[in-house]
């Protein structure tokens, strides 16, 4: 069965994107990857080539495996959460320019580096949805972290909302842990926390 027939690819099964040029198909397959999915594609690569050690590819991966229920968790870092696209840097920019200064969503300015492009940032109706979620869930993270410290005798207080009850609660759990929470940005050390206190929530 030809693809001009059948329309699908034999392999995977899934729709390709064709191109007829002078009466022939084209099957077009384009993928860039960056710095960090280049490394991860080779460690995985020479895996399957060369059927070697696992557990070695899984710590170079950053994923761990528990030992009852078999199951693999990846540890990701701080700039980072589950299932999103984007670095914790520009949805906190994002979200401060909205909730906190009050800029309209089509208005939030946001300037990509010289090694990333502007098509590579999140669109209007991506934004929309952070800003929805964080606003539904915002009383979640300062419960959480506040639960967290009231437990171990650490007053909060009033609770407010917002980036700067964000701060506060940070400050009063670096003095609880007598260290600096390491981040690259207030969300992160705000995931970071919120790993300990409630583990199945993060922003």
């Amino acid at each position: 069965v030809s693809l001009e027939e059948e329309g699908k690819c034999p392999d995977y099964g899934i729709q390709p994107r064709l191109f007829e040029v002078e009466n022939e198909v084209s099957l077009v397959r384009k993928v860039e990857l960056n710095m960090t999915e280049e490394l991860k594609y080779e460690i995985i690569k020479k895996l399957v080539e060369t059927n070697g050690n696992k557990k070695a590819a899984a710590l170079k991966l950053n994923c761990t495996q528990r030992r009852g229920c078999r199951k693999t968790h990846a540890v990701l870092p701080d700039f980072l959460s589950p299932y999103k696209h984007y670095p914790q840097e520009v949805q906190e920019n994002v979200l401060e320019q909205v909730l906190e200064e009050g800029v309209a969503v089509e208005h939030v300015s946001i300037t990509p580096t010289e090694e990333e492009s502007s098509a590579s940032w999140p669109s209007i109706d991506t934004m929309r949805l952070w800003i929805r979620r964080h606003r539904k869930r915002e009383r979640l993270y300062i419960g959480a972290i506040a639960g967290f410290l009231e437990r171990h005798r650490v007053p909060v207080g009033v609770w407010k909302q917002g980036f700067a009850c964000f701060s506060h609660l940070i400050h009063l759990a670096e003095q609880l842990v007598q260290q600096a929470i390491r981040s690259s940005c207030l969300l992160g050390k705000m995931n970071i926390l919120l790993t300990i206190s409630q583990p199945r929530l993060w922003i």
